[in-house]
């Protein structure tokens, strides 16, 4: 899924997964299952972002520039970033990353970067609940955050 609203007329784009799967999906830059750019907003209340892989950042998620991407249910698991970082989720430029009530991340790798559940720069992070557990990288396993804004 690709959201991105300089295709878009910059009208904002917002995508919200309340069950089912976005599973089994490549790409060969960023954001392996779902990648936002420009003022996009991703909400996962249930449902599954599972075994996708980008060669570059964000195997499950890739949020970038003022993009928000909000975990409020459901597992991100299991995603690869073959060559950079946020095997599970990247966010990157002045946005904000959610994690809360029952969310999983698990499983996630960052092959050869940072935060292999979750990687953030340049965002305000809060993590609020959820379970961030047995995801792999060269920096940050579970979360890596690097010259947040905030981060609570």
């Amino acid at each position: 899924i690709y959201l991105d609203t300089r295709s878009n007329n910059n009208i904002s784009n917002v995508f919200t997964i309340d069950g089912g799967s976005i599973i089994h999906n490549s790409a060969g830059s960023n954001g392996g299952g779902v990648a936002m750019l420009d003022f996009s907003n991703a909400t996962l209340n249930g449902g599954n972002v599972s075994y996708n892989t980008a060669v570059g950042n964000g195997g499950g998620i890739y949020s970038y520039i003022y993009a928000n991407v909000t975990v409020s249910g459901g597992t991100i698991e299991s995603n690869t970033a073959s060559t950079g970082s946020g095997g599970g989720v990247f966010a990157q430029w002045y946005g904000l990353t959610k994690i809360e009530k029952t969310s999983t991340i698990k499983g996630n790798k960052a092959l050869n970067g940072a935060g292999g559940g979750v990687f953030a720069q340049k965002y305000n992070v809060q993590i609020t609940g959820g379970e961030i557990t047995e995801n792999q990288a060269k920096n940050g396993g579970g979360v890596c955050i690097g010259s947040s804004n905030k981060a609570s």
